[in-house]
């Protein structure tokens, strides 16, 4: 019979006014996230929303930083991975090395682009204490 109550409850406090009228910030696709129904890129979360949040703010640009970073280390090592397969044909260890170097680029974007995520988590985690605080 308690967990009929229990259910009850739970079921009162999820369609109560309170839930829905707070405006809470999410992860919405990669790199984006959304607010009150809108899907906001990093920089315009930085710039607009956090003007009241330093942490969240911090977090936003820190991440934006990373994936700018990552597009420059992809894209070099994207080139030396091709750069690694055209020398491959002179039977010397340069091709090899090229390659390489290229894999090893992209294995630390891959690693970046998880610390990316953390800093949007963390960035939304502080957005929506900030928003809890202020109400």
């Amino acid at each position: 019979m308690s967990r009929f109550y229990t259910l009850i409850v739970i079921l009162y406090f999820l369609t109560s006014e309170s839930v829905y009228c707070q405006d809470f910030m999410y992860v919405s696709g990669k790199h984006k996230i959304e607010f009150q129904g809108a899907k906001i890129g990093l920089r315009k979360a930085s710039k607009t929303l956090c003007l009241n949040c330093e942490e969240a703010k911090g977090h936003f640009s820190k991440a934006r930083r990373i994936r700018t970073w990552n597009m420059i280390f992809s894209q070099i090592g994207f080139a030396e991975i091709i750069i690694g397969t055209l020398s491959l044909k002179d039977e010397t260890s340069k091709g090899i090395t090229h390659a390489a170097v290229g894999g090893g680029l992209l294995v630390f974007v891959d690693e970046r682009n998880k610390n990316m995520k953390i800093e949007i988590h963390e960035g939304i985690i502080a957005f929506n204490r900030c928003q809890l605080i202020n109400e």
